[in-house]
């Protein structure tokens, strides 16, 4: 067998530092998003978004580590307070990133005015006030059931921590 080439992977390098050039920098999807959208500065609502959803996205797997971890010491046989408050930290983080990504996903609702199909095009809020009502009172529903269970969960880790039980 041959050794792999650098070419091919520097390519890889490059078109990996590409696409996050693209995430993250207002250029390219914002005027994708623009095109799509126009007005409202919804391009560089779509660049905020993604920035947040990338950011969270480390925050989350932060916290499967964290949860597991503790699962695994838990079914291990160490049952300790430790094992609780490193559950309870890690479903905290869980739960407060999963809100905050969500709260960003109202406000792109609100802020482009519409959301896109899978399958393409776009429905603006004019063509379907119903819906677009609807969607936004459930997704305002689904948010407060996620700040009050990031809230209760947290809670739970500050009582563990205080040594009083819940």
């Amino acid at each position: 067998m041959s050794p792999p080439r650098e070419g091919a992977n520097t390519s890889h390098v490059r078109s990996l530092r590409a696409a996050l050039v693209r995430v993250w920098s207002p250029k390219g999807l914002a005027e994708h998003v623009a095109r799509e959208w126009p007005g409202h500065a919804t391009g560089e609502a779509a660049v905020l978004y993604w920035r947040v959803r990338l950011l969270t996205l480390a925050l989350v797997w932060i916290g499967i580590a964290i949860v597991g971890a503790s699962l695994i010491a838990w079914f291990a046989g160490y049952r300790t307070i430790l094992a609780a408050v490193a559950f309870d930290g890690g479903g905290s983080i869980l739960m407060a990133t999963i809100a905050v990504l969500h709260a960003f996903r109202l406000w792109m609702l609100f802020k482009i005015g519409g959301w896109s199909r899978r399958k393409g095009g776009s429905v603006r809020r004019a063509e379907q006030p119903l819906k677009f009502w609807l969607w936004a009172a459930a997704s305002s529903g689904i948010l407060a059931a996620l700040v009050c269970l990031a809230g209760l969960v947290l809670w739970t880790l500050i009582s563990a921590l205080s040594g009083r039980s819940v």
